[in-house]
């Protein structure tokens, strides 16, 4: 079933469960939340700013495709993972330019406790025949335990002359630093994380937060990870 969305606004993917395909009109500002776990396409048409915002857990099977279509299309994708006790994510992403004077930007975000697992494939399409085409993805992984495994396949797939494009990945765990600076001012070791991990999840979601649902969000997100 396709949806199509004309007016610029936010909305919450989970309050349209029964839709597999959204389009997304022209001249059009969207804010976006996907906490639904079935598999969807997202179309972009022109001159559309989409920021899109999205957390997984558990073990899934996910999978999206995001194509713009249409120039001057500008997609932001801010994406968090969650996995504690044992848990398996996987997730499939296919990104799909083919426009003129386009861009994607992408930041994905790990945030995994001990005896976790990441799997996670991410197709970049740059399609033949267009110019001034840009994406850009980074990932990091944030370890709050000392086991874990992250797999994480970026496929970029160049098919015109005239694009930027890149990826880069960083895994790292909390600053014993940033612990120790926060511990000197009296906060316990586990407050000192809380306070670390909250302003990475805040900044993931920082495109949300003029939204009515931003404060429970946030509050449902720490604690799911605490």
């Amino acid at each position: 079933m396709t949806m199509q969305i004309t007016k610029s606004w936010f909305y919450n993917l989970e309050d349209f469960w029964e839709i597999s395909r959204f389009e997304i009109s022209d001249w059009l500002k969207i804010i976006a939340l996907d906490n639904w776990k079935t598999s969807k396409e997202i179309i972009v048409w022109k001159d559309v700013d989409l920021k899109i915002c999205w957390f997984l857990e558990k073990e899934e099977n996910y999978e999206i495709v995001f194509r713009q279509v249409w120039e001057k299309s500008n997609l932001e994708v801010n994406y968090l993972n969650l996995a504690k006790n044992s848990e398996k994510i996987k997730a499939k992403i296919h990104s799909k330019i083919e426009s003129n004077f386009s861009q994607s930007d992408v930041f994905v975000s790990s945030i995994c406790w001990d005896n976790w697992e990441v799997d996670l494939d991410w197709i970049i399409e740059l399609a033949p025949n267009f110019r001034k085409m840009a994406w850009h993805l980074t990932e990091e992984n944030i370890f709050l335990w000392d086991k874990g495994r992250v797999r994480w396949i970026p496929a970029l797939l160049v098919k015109s002359n005239e694009v930027e494009a890149s990826h880069a990945c960083k895994i790292e765990k909390i600053s014993e630093e940033d612990l120790f600076y926060l511990r000197s001012r009296w906060i316990d070791k586990q407050n000192a994380s809380f306070i670390l991990v909250e302003s990475k999840v805040k900044n993931i979601f920082k495109n949300m937060e003029n939204e009515e649902i931003y404060p429970d969000l946030i509050e449902k997100i720490l604690w799911k990870i605490f």
